[in-house]
C-alpha cells in the first residue's frame, strides 16, 4: 500500500546542514547505521520521506528502496536519492567497489580507536574515520569482538 505525504514540520531545512559535497546532512535522530530518523505518526527514514516528497509525495511499497548516490546515510538531499531495489542497491555498491566484507581494521588500530574513543570521539565519527559502522567501533571499543 503506498502512502500520501504531507509536509512534515519535523522534516524541514533547519533539521540539516548543506554540506561542500552537496549533501543535506540529518542532523536530528539517526539510527545505527547512521541514516537520519524522526516521527510521523511512526518512526520515518528521513532519506525516504525527502524522495517520496519530491518524486509527488507518495511513499512507495517498502521494499522499495531510497538509495544514495552520495554513499552518505544522512544525506536527504532528493538530487542524490533514486528510488531501488534491494538487487539495484546491491548493483550500485557494487559498481562503487563497495559491499562485501567491511574492512578489517589491523590489531594495532585496536588501542588507537579506544584511545580516541576514551578521549571523547564519538563512535559515528570513529566509524566514519575507519570506514565502518558506529556498531563495529562499539565492539571495538568494548573488547567484545574484533570487527572484520
Amino acid at each position: 500500500m503506498t502512502e500520501i505525504l504531507t509536509k512534515n514540520p519535523n522534516f524541514s531545512e533547519d533539521k540539516w546542514t548543506v554540506k561542500q559535497t552537496g549533501c543535506w546532512e540529518w542532523n536530528k535522530a539517526r539510527d545505527a547505521a547512521g541514516y537520519g530518523r524522526f516521527w510521523d505518526v511512526k518512526d520515518v527514514k528521513a532519506h525516504r520521506y525527502a524522495l517520496a516528497l519530491a518524486t509527488g509525495g507518495t511513499m512507495p511499497e517498502s521494499h522499495i528502496q531510497a538509495c544514495h548516490k552520495c554513499d552518505n546515510p544522512p544525506c536527504v538531499n532528493p538530487d542524490h536519492l533514486f528510488w531501488g531495489e534491494q538487487a539495484d542497491n546491491s548493483r550500485d555498491m557494487s559498481l562503487k567497489g563497495r559491499g562485501g566484507r567491511p574492512p578489517v581494521i589491523p590489531d594495532s588500530e585496536i588501542p588507537v580507536i579506544q584511545a580516541k574513543h576514551a578521549a571523547g570521539q564519538s563512535m559515528r565519527s570513529l566509524g566514519a574515520e575507519y570506514y565502518t559502522s558506529a556498531v563495529s567501533i562499539f565492539h571495538i571499543v568494548h573488547n567484545n569482538r574484533r570487527a572484520s
